[in-house]
């Protein structure tokens, strides 16, 4: 839901969102903690976060590797599912209750933040 390197950026309905489940709760969840984090950015006194590019790596390596034992999506046929670099980029590899717990453990740790320039 947030790329490094562009600050105060949602996207809805991104990468990696495909599943098992249903797309209207996912969406759900990704508001509920899309207005949480903005919430937590009023709370801390700060005009804008950025994912951190090693949170947002580690976090992408890690779904690769679990994407990949995912045999369904390891067929010949779903050239769907993957970018050119050959990674699974429309998948979310498990079900609704594990992503809801996913987006809902977070702190601003895994942010850079700052002010905005008051000139």
């Amino acid at each position: 839901m947030t790329i490094s390197g562009f600050p105060n950026l949602f996207m809805l309905y991104g990468p990696n969102t495909n599943g098992r489940n249903s797309i209207i709760l996912m969406l759900e969840s990704q508001i509920e903690y899309m207005l949480w984090l903005i919430d937590e950015t009023d709370r801390a006194g700060v005009d804008w976060l950025d994912v951190r590019r090693d949170v947002m790596d580690e976090y992408n390596a890690g779904l690769q590797e679990e994407l990949e034992q995912v045999g369904a999506w390891q067929s010949g046929a779903n050239d769907y599912y993957r970018a050119p670099s050959r990674k699974i980029v429309t998948q979310w590899p498990r079900g609704l209750a594990d992503y809801r717990e996913r987006v809902s453990k977070d702190d601003l740790s895994s942010f850079e933040t700052g002010q905005a320039w008051r000139g």
